[in-house]
């Protein structure tokens, strides 16, 4: 016959609940293990039924046992079955032995003397409905891989990113909502247009709602967001998808918020109060709220404008105009300006922003003047841009290193092949420096002939440039792992459909540079097929080192071969379609298309605009709050008498796993402590949910019978404690415990 004892190992307790929980009895489901009760002290002599104890239902049967002898280390039980009778229970009949530990097993566990046992003792701690629990408040942990556990006040842990007491707008998230109903603000990011979606832009809402956003610097920087990756710490927080589509979850409600949209050097913020917890709000639900999401038009100055625009140096050419492009996708006209004011010519109207605080300065290289409403202004040539500045003196920077972004364009192959190499090296200094440039078709100059230190004409393969229209197809490939948002973000904005999947170049803008790109410094994101009057049935192969092609779009990461990088440069062989273009073509704004539907290839450059000032690392800006998974890890051993094996049976824990955290619990069982890091572990089960205040748990062996395991005498169980998805909420683990029986080795 076979003979067993029971045992609890627990842990993660409260101090004020220890006798509560390591002497305890119930009477329900009285052959089951995993049922305690929660009083303390002594109970009447019949809450463990004995005979003579009233009993309900005459003839029920049930497991009993009866202290047979003592011994240093255990008492041995008589088991066996009693029946009511009448309306009394009946004697404990049966000669089954089993023992029960009363002394420590260990530094680490610790045992409570029989003496100490209360009620279970003085009224049998044999019977099935008594337990005897060793305790472990060491608290030993080991700390994840991004940072430590915390003890709770109430006994357990939590993340250690936790802020605890809550602070600001963190205070005024509900955490009452039921799973999936949390109070959530969703929208669309769009362009300053309000047209067009952008990609990979951060939504956000700043703890303090009220301490200004940090100011974001103008210039090139040797940082991967230009100096506009430091924000403050964030309440909430997502990125957008292709789509443009975003979702806050456990956002503050009843209290204004600040919410911000930053891309890059872009941002716009505005006040918000979501007045009702526990429901979803959404800017696409009227116009004026549609609107609110979109990047600003105009700078924000006092109190007046409508957000950040990154300063931008734009070199006009008769051949590619990008000062038209930037006003068609909304920056408006009072932002385009030049750097210098001298001449009473150059003074705007009453009441403008003057021409050197304005975000777009224009220069030219062999293209047309400007004008800005009646004053017309002989924009300042390239090599202003480029050389030190006349009056600064030879040890100066060149004005460029003060501007976010620069535009080199097509200039109709005037100056190919006799750009001064000063104003060359100006280029390479300010991308490897952390500036964003973008240059097209015979800008190609910049990037081909770029000082050979640079290493900067090494990113791709160049060809005698020809006229050459096109199918444009986004390239997906495993070296552009934004191929594929680049590609529905072009579904998403209309620029191509299903099932080709492709558009065609405008007659007569297309070109043909580079013939395939070196893809470990590039990234390729447009590629053509050699015809834009008949798509072929399927896409073309890319373009290879093999199989030279049309790489129409490419970006690099500066200063190409080092690790750290800042600056990113984009070339596009495309021309834009604006019909404006050409060397005709004289003043700004009036020669510019005043169309507010971009074309195809318009809108591939749109997006790879966004993505040249975007920041060149991927991961989140810092300072927004998130919380990363931690492990804690508990060791339990068993001791049972002479030919008896141990046998772990219920792990049971409480937990609190607010929103969609949780803690996942993984297990391993060896002979030997020294063995547990070579055993097999076992995934036992996963907390989500509340639990507090109720045991949840599982058989462990069942769990290790299914795997082809059994137990043995020592269990490890990992227990990592994950994050919601926003990684804003960690779960709690405030209590655990296991129990083993000893059972016949036979």
């Amino acid at each position: 016959m076979q003979t067993r004892s029971s045992r609890f190992v627990a842990a993660g307790v409260p101090l004020f609940s220890l006798v509560a929980l390591v002497w305890s009895c119930s009477s329900e489901n009285p052959g089951m293990l995993g049922h305690w009760s929660s009083g303390p002290g002594a109970m009447d002599r019949c809450a463990i039924p004995q005979e003579g104890c009233p009993c309900a239902t005459p003839g029920e049967s049930r497991s009993c046992g009866k202290i047979k002898e003592r011994y240093d280390d255990y008492v041995a039980c008589s088991m066996g079955t009693q029946t009511c009778i009448g309306t009394a229970w009946g004697p404990c009949v049966g000669d089954a032995v089993a023992y029960k530990s009363v002394k420590p097993l260990g530094a680490s566990i610790h045992t409570l003397a029989l003496a100490d046992a209360g009620t279970c003792v003085d009224m049998n701690i044999c019977s099935p409905d008594c337990f005897s629990f060793e305790k472990d408040n060491s608290f030993n942990h080991d700390a994840g891989p991004d940072g430590p556990l915390v003890p709770t006040d109430a006994g357990g842990f939590v993340l250690a990113g936790e802020i605890q007491p809550c602070t600001g707008l963190q205070c005024k998230v509900s955490t009452s909502c039921a799973p999936g109903s949390e109070t959530k603000i969703t929208g669309v990011v769009r362009d300053p247009a309000g047209l067009n979606p952008v990609y990979n832009a951060l939504v956000f809402i700043p703890n303090d709602p009220v301490a200004p956003l940090p100011t974001i610097p103008d210039g090139a920087a040797a940082d991967s967001c230009g100096g506009a990756g430091t924000l403050p710490v964030s309440v909430a927080s997502a990125f957008t998808g292709a789509d443009g589509s975003f979702t806050l979850r456990n956002v503050p409600n009843g209290v204004s918020m600040r919410i911000v949209i930053q891309a890059g050097k872009w941002r716009r913020d505005f006040m918000y109060t979501v007045p009702t917890a526990c429901t979803t709000t959404s800017f696409e639900a009227t116009p004026a709220q549609k609107d609110l999401m979109r990047f600003p038009r105009t700078e924000r100055r006092g109190a007046t404008g409508e957000g950040h625009i990154p300063k931008m140096a734009i070199v006009s050419a008769s051949c590619e105009p990008m000062d038209c492009m930037m006003r068609r996708i909304g920056v408006a006209d009072t932002e385009f300006g030049n750097y210098s004011q001298a001449g009473g010519a150059n003074i705007p109207t009453a009441g403008a922003v003057p021409y050197t605080e304005r975000r777009i300065h224009l220069f030219r290289a062999n293209g047309q003047k400007a004008a800005f409403g009646t004053n017309v202004v002989d924009t300042p040539p390239r090599r202003e841009l480029l050389g030190v500045p006349p009056t600064a003196g030879a040890t100066s920077p060149p004005r460029v290193m003060g501007y976010d972004m620069v535009f080199l364009p097509c200039d109709c192959g005037n100056e190919y092949n006799g750009t001064p190499a000063s104003e060359r090296q100006s280029v390479a200094d300010y991308a490897d420096r952390g500036g964003r440039v973008m240059a097209s078709h015979w800008g190609r100059e910049w990037i081909e002939h770029a000082p050979a230190a640079s290493q900067i004409p090494t990113t791709a393969t160049w060809r005698v440039s020809g006229s050459l229209d096109f199918f444009g197809y986004p390239f997906t490939g495993a070296s552009n792992p934004e191929g594929a948002a680049f590609r529905q973000w072009l579904l998403v904005a209309g620029a191509i459909v299903p099932p080709a999947q492709s558009f065609p170049t405008s007659r007569g803008t297309g070109r043909q540079d580079v013939t395939y790109v070196n893809t470990a410094t590039s990234r390729l994101w447009l590629y053509g097929s050699f015809s834009n009057v008949v798509a072929p049935a399927a896409p073309p192969a890319p373009p290879t080192a093999g199989a030279p092609g049309i790489a129409a779009d490419y970006t690099f990461d500066t200063p190409v071969g080092a690790s750290a990088k800042f600056g990113r440069v984009m070339f596009t062989s495309m021309h834009l379609s604006d019909p404006s273009w050409g060397p005709s073509r004289t003043t700004f704004p009036a020669a510019c298309n005043t169309s507010p539907t971009l074309a195809p290839q318009e809108k591939a450059m749109e997006f790879l605009l966004n993505n040249l000032g975007a920041c060149v690392t991927s991961l989140p800006p810092a300072g927004v709050l998130y919380n990363n998974e931690a492990l804690f890890r508990r060791e339990f051993s068993a001791s049972c008498p002479l030919h008896l094996r141990p046998v772990w049976h219920l792990f049971q824990w409480q937990s609190i796993t607010p929103d969609d955290s949780s803690i996942v619990f993984v297990g391993s069982t060896a002979e030997t402590a020294a063995d547990l890091d070579l055993a097999s572990q076992l995934t036992l089960a996963t907390a989500r949910g509340p639990s507090a205040g109720t045991w949840v748990g599982l058989d462990v062996e069942s769990k290790l019978a299914a795997a082809g395991q059994t137990s043995q005498s020592f269990l490890r169980v990992d227990m990592t404690l994950k994050p919601s998805t926003n990684k804003f909420f960690t779960p709690t683990l405030i209590a655990w415990r296991v129990s083993y029986d000893c059972e016949s080795a036979e």
